[in-house]
């Protein structure tokens, strides 16, 4: 394949999986504490419960978070409040699974 062929390949190929109609999904893992300074602004943010799974729909995607395996007793929710002081809203917090390797 000619250098021209694969750059207008790529290009077609570029502009029609980035079209803005079918924008990224961005969703936030947060505890469910109430608080709103943990919220991430242009994100779904999610406010998982601990316990064994957690479930919620996005533009109607459902997505479900769940322990595999022997290892761990369920779902758990981390978050270092620290990150706050400094804007940290994405990667401080997380979900994970309790008591797991």
């Amino acid at each position: 394949m000619s250098r021209v062929r694969l750059f207008l390949f790529l290009s077609a190929f570029m502009a029609l999986f980035s079209h803005p109609a079918w924008g990224a999904l961005k969703v936030d893992i947060n505890p469910d504490n109430n608080r709103k300074d943990v919220l991430t602004v242009g994100f779904e943010n999610w406010a998982v419960k601990v316990g064994p799974t957690a479930s919620a729909e996005f533009n109607g995607i459902k997505v479900t978070l769940r322990k595999v395996g022997s290892q761990g007793t369920g779902l758990a929710i981390g978050w270092w409040k620290g990150g706050l002081d400094d804007g940290v809203t994405k990667a401080n917090d997380g979900a994970y699974v309790k008591d797991g390797n």
